[in-house]
């Protein structure tokens, strides 16, 4: 019996990860207005998928771009292939102009690319039906739909930043020194970003794949080395914004972070969060006071006009999108404390789904919020993952004290805190140390920003310095909480570092990739290992048991 629905009541990763789990044989086609496209599982893996694709996104477009085949041989191809009704990627084999390795890997990036368009849609339905009725099996593969999902997810943030592969980027005119990039592949594509070659140019150039020059480029947009160069065009339109367009654009974005503190803690308390965010504004006279999340867009849009044309004070367009950017940004700071990371990741997303449904005069201030939005992205992405790696700790018994299925709480009875002071501060240095290698002395203003943000900084965090020897934080963090008069256990300090520790790993697995975070681990497992460090085993098995939790997540991360 067919399964069918609507994506918006069932999403398509949810679908997916159904048919997985379940380990069904079968086609799935999802369509949203005129475009289709269809997946084939085979015993919960994906074997194929077909649909409507971009021309840029075609097989033959694909092999072009990554120089595996020349125009000629893709006619050639496809003139067998209208004899023979064979497939395009089964021809090219035979033929010799290409190598079944190759394909695949071409194949596995156009898959990515149609799940990432399909998951873009707002509405659609769907029909699954088991069986592989009319699919023939010439090209095996076996693909992970969650792992597939998981990217195509990843290429939607992307887009957030590069929408297609004719965006331009040029340097910042004060950029970071090469020698502070993150790996060899990011700083090819930088020297690239020269303001003339578009991102299809530059993929072209260093015959890199589409999605690894798409996360280098966001990569050092984030950091701040390179930014979007502006067409002519924008440039034009951008003097036509007009006050209306930006009230339009910002306050639905408004209202849609609100609805998920209605939905989560009632009206009242997203009431008073807004009033909080905006109360303290310099612009709440002039026109913010006039935000209500009750009221309609339209409502909202009049009221602020008449409130403008009564005030004394003239109001620009630049002042209307700084007022709602910053009360934006108060709001998800709020959501971020009460709800956490995931739930402000989850509303950026639906942000994005709503600028992507706004008509094209609201798009054009989608520009210069962008930026704001992209780096809030990759903030949220990093909270979010340390908070997975503390919550899978957690409940396998490493963190809460539990006897789960993880390492149990190990006996700190014969271990003081400045020994485990001590031990963490010891792997800290490792650790930067080989973020120096490469970062320079970012790596101790990133290692500062950690500090700062964690819950610990205050109690003892705040007179860790990596800088100082080990018995220079020993005693300047047990001075501390002597004059502060804190009272912390073992499991504050350990509970302290870790958190920092995974932070670090995290943003080196960010900035320089897998294999240098890798071999950043490699150290620490040595470090724990030696002989001498016998008397800190307990302290060992625990800090290796969040490593390990972060391993298992490793995948998953940009």
């Amino acid at each position: 019996m067919p399964i069918q629905g609507d994506i918006q009541t069932f999403s398509l990763s949810a679908i997916g990860r159904m048919i997985h789990a379940e380990k069904k044989t079968g086609i799935l086609n999802v369509s949203s207005d005129d475009s289709v496209t269809r997946i084939y599982f085979k015993q919960g893996g994906i074997v194929f998928i077909s649909g409507d694709l971009a021309e840029e996104l075609s097989l033959g477009a694909l092999l072009k771009a990554d120089k595996l085949v020349q125009e000629a041989e893709i006619r050639n191809a496809l003139e067998i292939g209208a004899k023979s009704n064979k497939r395009l990627g089964v021809i090219l084999i035979e033929q010799g102009y290409v190598t079944k390795e190759d394909l695949v890997k071409v194949l596995n990036l156009q898959f990515k690319e149609a799940i990432s368009k399909a998951l873009t849609w707002k509405e659609g339905t769907f029909i699954y039906t088991d069986g592989l009725d009319g699919y023939v099996e010439d090209i095996q593969l076996d693909m992970d739909p969650i792992r597939l999902v998981a990217e195509a997810e990843r290429w939607k943030e992307y887009r957030i930043l590069i929408p297609n592969d004719q965006v331009v980027f040029e340097m910042k005119d004060v950029a970071l020194r090469p020698n502070s990039l993150s790996t060899e592949g990011v700083y090819d594509v930088m020297l690239l970003a020269d303001g003339n070659r578009t991102v299809a140019q530059i993929i072209q150039s260093t015959g890199k794949t589409r999605i690894a020059v798409y996360r280098a480029l966001t990569s050092l947009f984030v950091q701040g080395i390179i930014e979007r160069k502006k067409t002519s065009q924008e440039i034009r339109k951008g003097q036509q914004i007009t006050a209306e367009s930006i009230m339009r654009f910002f306050l639905p974005l408004i209202k849609e972070i609100l609805s998920d503190f209605s939905t989560e803690m009632g009206g009242k308390k997203a009431a008073s969060i807004l009033a909080g965010s905006i109360e303290s504004s310099p612009h709440y006279d002039t026109f913010l006071q006039e935000v209500r999340p009750e009221d309609t867009t339209s409502t909202m849009v009049k009221n602020i006009r008449e409130r403008i044309g009564r005030s004394s004070k003239p109001v620009k367009s630049t002042d209307l999108a700084t007022g709602f950017k910053n009360t934006i940004v108060q709001i998800l700071k709020e959501e971020q404390q009460l709800l956490g990371s995931k739930a402000v990741y989850g509303t950026l997303r639906r942000m994005i789904t709503l600028i992507e449904s706004m008509p094209a005069e609201q798009k054009i201030i989608a520009g210069s919020f962008i930026p704001l939005l992209t780096k809030l992205f990759a903030s949220e992405k990093r909270s979010m993952e340390t908070e997975d790696i503390f919550a899978r700790t957690t409940s396998s018994g490493v963190v809460s004290g539990g006897t789960g299925s993880g390492i149990p709480i190990p006996n700190l009875s014969d271990i003081s805190g400045a020994v485990i002071i001590a031990f963490y501060s010891r792997i800290a240095q490792i650790l930067i140390t080989d973020l120096e290698e490469n970062l320079g002395v970012k790596s101790h203003t990133l290692l500062e920003k950690i500090l700062k943000n964690s819950e610990y900084h205050e109690a003892f965090l705040c007179r860790f310095h990596a800088a100082d020897d080990i018995a220079t934080n020993v005693e300047s963090i047990r001075g501390h909480i002597s004059n502060e008069g804190h009272r912390l256990s073992k499991m504050s300090f350990i509970k302290g570092f870790q958190q920092v520790l995974i932070e670090l790993l995290l943003e080196e697995k960010h900035l320089l990739g897998s294999k240098p975070t890798r071999t950043s681990l490699a150290k620490l497992n040595r470090f724990m290992s030696d002989p001498k460090q016998r008397d800190l085993m307990p302290l060992s098995k625990y800090f290796i048991s969040t490593i390990e939790t972060y391993r298992s997540l490793e995948w998953t991360m940009v």
